[in-house]
C-alpha cells in the first residue's frame, strides 16, 4: 500500500538514489546528489527544501521536493515543486498523484496561491501526467540560470 509522509534523515540515501534515477530519466545521465547532500540541505540548520516521500511498505518509491517563496511584484505566495520522482517500477500506480495531492495539502497549509514547477520539454510521460492534472502551461515564462563560475564573476564585478 502506498503511503506519503514527510521525509526523515534516514530516508536520505533512498531520496538521493531516486534523484540520480530522475537524472537518468530526464537528462540521460546520473545526478550527483548524495545522501549527505540530502541530509545537509533538507534537514540541516539552513534548510533549503521540504521533501515528501511515498513508500510501498518499507521501500521509498517516490519523492516530491518543494520550497516556498513570496513573489514581490504580485504579492503571491507560491510553492515550487522542484522534483517529482517516482521509481520506474512504481510508475502508473498512483504514486505521482498521491505525492502531488500531498504537495497541494502542504501548499494549502501555508496559504499558497499557486504551486508551480518546470518540466523538461522532452519528458512526455510527465507532461501527459501534468496535463491530466489540468496544470497550466506558462509559455510566456523563460527559465534562466547563472551557474557558480559566472555568479563569482558577477559578484566580483560590482
Amino acid at each position: 500500500m502506498i503511503r506519503v509522509r514527510r521525509a526523515r534523515k534516514t530516508d536520505a540515501g533512498a531520496i538521493a538514489a531516486l534523484a540520480r534515477e530522475l537524472g537518468r530519466w530526464i537528462m540521460g545521465q546520473d545526478g550527483t546528489t548524495s545522501a549527505a547532500d540530502v541530509r545537509r540541505y533538507a534537514f540541516g540548520p539552513q534548510r533549503w527544501c521540504d521533501i515528501l516521500i511515498a513508500t510501498d511498505g518499507p521501500t521509498v518509491v517516490g519523492y516530491a521536493l518543494t520550497r516556498h517563496f513570496f513573489e514581490g511584484f504580485t504579492g503571491r505566495r507560491r510553492m515550487f515543486l522542484s522534483d517529482l520522482a517516482v521509481s520506474a517500477d512504481a510508475r502508473r500506480a498512483g504514486v505521482g498523484e498521491r505525492l502531488v495531492a500531498r504537495v497541494c495539502r502542504h501548499a494549502q497549509s501555508l496559504d499558497c496561491d499557486a504551486v508551480t514547477w518546470e518540466c523538461s520539454d522532452n519528458n512526455h510521460v510527465a507532461l501527459a501526467f501534468y496535463d491530466k492534472l489540468d496544470a497550466e502551461r506558462i509559455d510566456r515564462v523563460v527559465f534562466l540560470s547563472i551557474e557558480r563560475e559566472r555568479i563569482n564573476e558577477i559578484a566580483l564585478s560590482a
